[in-house]
């Protein structure tokens, strides 16, 4: 894509937590809404549990706005962390409907409940997929200033990629990470892995104290406040072949640098088609979208 590996002939859409404007986020009938959409790529989140399984969740502790504990009781706001818990453990929790007026049920009025729906393994994602014609894009939760969610770096790759079938059996997925440690650790482990480097740079956004000088998360790479050809230089050093900014950091001059520095470029989180539409006519190569099937039809996928 844009001078790498990837190169598609039209913009790709990339489902969010699976089709989170459409079904509760990570669950297994969001992955599968995603795919009736006709996703290129379906992004999930993954970290691991107490004994080392590889769950698919966003928040280091379950949802309060998500989650009811066996019993039926939403969980409270001081829920255990996942890396507390062990799979049998968060194997219990509901996690299919949003909690009446909660900021998930008020921002995504349009998602269809699916009660009784659990936390997925990764495993039980790639098994689901297995068939279908999408790629996956694994986003792996780390804190570079503290040891949880996920524990060290070297442990997150090494579980992660014990799920996963080696290269090239496995062409379709792609791993990313706001942590760049942990992209050089699947580098290290499999050096055919495609790898995406995550950013966000405006104030206010989540991991926005990545980008620039003395950042733990940027893997030691990035020291000054050089601006982006320094960022992408430690991108490329990593062996990624995709940058993904958040949307608002980009600009058409910024999109031409970073496709002529080879890489694809994937904008998170655009659920604007007005949006999307201007971002895919500066060369962006992939739209990383709460509704997937809505971005095809708008798009012209």
């Amino acid at each position: 894509m844009s001078g790498s590996a990837l190169a598609p002939s039209r913009t790709l859409v990339i489902g969010h937590r699976g089709s989170r404007g459409t079904r509760p986020e990570n669950t297994l009938a969001a992955v599968d809404d995603a795919l009736t959409a006709g996703a290129d790529l379906v992004e999930i989140d993954v970290q691991l549990t107490a004994d080392g399984v590889p769950v698919v969740v966003h928040d280091p502790v379950l949802s309060s706005d998500l989650a009811r504990a066996p019993g039926g009781a939403w969980v409270a706001d001081n829920a255990p962390r996942v890396a507390d818990l062990t799979w049998a453990e968060i194997a219990r929790f509901d996690v299919g409907t949003a909690r009446p007026g909660s900021a998930i049920a008020r921002t995504f009025f349009s998602q269809s409940p699916c009660p009784g729906a659990r936390v997925p393994r990764l495993a039980e994602v790639l098994e689901h997929m297995a068939d279908g014609h999408a790629g996956l894009l694994i986003e792996i939760k780390s804190d570079a200033e503290r040891l949880a969610p996920g524990g060290p770096p070297a442990a997150l790759a090494a579980a992660v990629l014990g799920e996963v079938a080696v290269q090239p059996d496995a062409p379709g997925v792609i791993y990313q990470s706001f942590d760049w440690r942990v992209l050089r650790e699947i580098r290290a482990v499999r050096p055919g892995a495609r790898l995406s480097a995550l950013t966000a740079e405006a104030p206010g956004r989540e991991a926005a104290r990545t980008v620039y000088g003395g950042s733990p998360w940027l893997a030691g790479l990035v020291r000054s406040a050089g601006g982006q050809g320094e960022l992408l230089d430690g991108a490329a050093a990593l062996g990624c072949e995709i940058w993904a900014p958040f949307w608002g950091d980009l600009t058409r001059s910024r999109v031409a640098a970073a496709r002529a520095h080879g890489f694809a470029v994937f904008a998170w989180t655009v659920n604007d088609i007005f949006t999307a539409r201007r971002l895919a006519g500066w060369g962006v190569d992939g739209i990383i979208t709460d509704y997937p099937a809505a971005m095809v039809a708008g798009l012209g996928n």
